[in-house]
């Protein structure tokens, strides 16, 4: 059993080369904008899944998790070298959500922040428009 902090390491090399061998070595158009967001090793160093990401549709999603199954072996072949471990680690693909509900709740913020702007420029105009009225004030007053 590896240690935790080798697991670590060998996590950051195992996304850190499958993101040089995705986005240089490999002329997939089916690939398009694909992150690499993580990379969870097994604690006996048998299998590593690489958790990615993708800007798109779910058409786009679909053509890249293809891309990357036909490509899985070049990609765990090219870890593997640079590795240096006598375990090569069997490679899985997993679509990470996390972006993507990421983006959706940064979404739905933006649409809230814009919605406050407005109710407060609302707000200012109504109070703008009773405060200059001629015994407005005492009316509302006795409700």
């Amino acid at each position: 059993m590896a240690t935790p902090i080798r697991i670590e390491r060998l996590q950051a090399r195992i996304k850190e080369r499958a993101s040089e061998v995705i986005l240089q070595e490999m002329a997939d158009p089916r690939l398009g904008f694909i992150t690499l967001t993580k990379v969870k090793l097994a604690r006996d160093l048998t299998v590593a899944t690489i958790f990615y990401s993708v800007l798109g549709n779910d058409r786009d999603k679909n053509l890249c998790r293809a891309a990357l199954e036909h490509a899985r072996g070049f990609i765990q072949r090219e870890v593997a070298r640079s590795l240096h471990t006598r375990i090569t680690p069997q490679i899985h693909f997993e679509y990470d959500a996390s972006v993507e509900g990421a983006l959706r709740v940064s979404s739905i913020l933006d649409d809230l922040r814009k919605e406050r702007i407005a109710r407060g420029a609302e707000e200012v105009e109504e109070d703008d428009g009773e405060g200059g009225g001629e015994g407005d004030g005492e009316d509302g007053e006795e409700e």
